[in-house]
């Protein structure tokens, strides 16, 4: 059947595309999957371009009616012939599978599979990111002599954009676990910021360490001074309590004295004018 990426699928436009096979099995892992085998009678420029035909074919909508609420509605125009559950094993597009000269045809067709970048902010100040795979097609290639001899649901599958291949062909469809995914970006995020909470704890208790052990006792009442207590730094430094003490103290001692010096002066005027010296007016 040709993919149209224009036109129809009767009278497709030129430059449409014909997958090699199509596989359609509704309730399997991957309920439909495209394929694309070559011997090498095609170069890598053609294969790549297949691929980014084929991202134009998954791209088109087709209007299915009206609704009184939200007006017309679209679909995508390969499910009016392929209806496979959704989401598509977390995929927006149904994936393509396909051999030959594996890397650099994917060299050639990053925009239809690559997905947009990213980057994350950080808190520990690492650089990294994720990939957002909305809208991409997800082409997941392998050998096709290992394909014959392990067979499609062995450990054979390498989906463009990974770093390691020879996965299951349901693993190498799955977004959620892919290293670049947004959910595993946030799992490396929050681990970060455990391992940062466990250091700072640890330099914090080193630091009260280091604290406890440059502490004295004050010679005067035995309490536990600081080199950080009051701005002092020197052995021997008045600890917070004396401190307060010898305050307290000399109040206790300004305020005697004043009482004292007032009784004096009463008792000099009672001498000087008799019992009645002390009243206002007399002298």
């Amino acid at each position: 059947m040709t993919l149209p990426t224009g036109g129809t699928f009767t009278s497709p436009a030129r430059g449409s595309l014909r997958a090699d096979a199509v596989f359609a099995l509704p309730g399997a892992p991957v309920p439909l999957l495209f394929l694309e085998v070559d011997n090498g009678t095609e170069t890598r420029a053609e294969v790549a371009d297949k691929l980014l035909r084929y991202a134009r074919f998954f791209a088109r909508s087709e209007k299915t009616g009206r609704s009184d609420t939200i007006g017309s509605l679209e679909r995508p125009l390969w499910r009016t012939v392929w209806s496979t559950p959704e989401p598509l094993g977390q995929q927006p597009h149904p994936p393509v599978a396909m051999d030959a000269c594996m890397r650099g045809i994917a060299e050639l067709s990053v925009s239809a599979w690559q997905g947009a970048w990213n980057p994350g902010h950080s808190d520990t100040g690492e650089r990294d990111g994720y990939r957002d795979f909305d809208g991409v097609v997800p082409v997941v290639a392998c050998r096709l002599d290992r394909l014959q001899t392990e067979g499609p649901h062995g450990p054979i599958w390498w989906r463009y954009g990974r770093k390691q291949g020879g996965q299951p062909l349901t693993a190498a469809l799955d977004n959620e676990h892919d290293y670049y995914s947004r959910t595993a970006y946030l799992a490396r995020e929050a681990e970060r910021r455990c391992e940062r909470a466990e250091r700072e704890a640890a330099e914090k208790a080193a630091a009260e360490r280091t604290r406890l052990a440059a502490r004295w006792p004050w010679p005067g009442c035995g309490q536990a001074v600081y080199p950080d207590s009051w701005g002092e730094t020197a052995p021997g430094s008045a600890c917070d309590g004396c401190r307060r003490a010898a305050v307290d103290r000399e109040g206790r001692r300004l305020a005697d004295a004043e009482l004292a010096a007032e009784c004096e002066e009463l008792e000099r005027q009672r001498r000087e004018n008799g019992w009645l010296g002390w009243l206002p007016g007399r002298s």
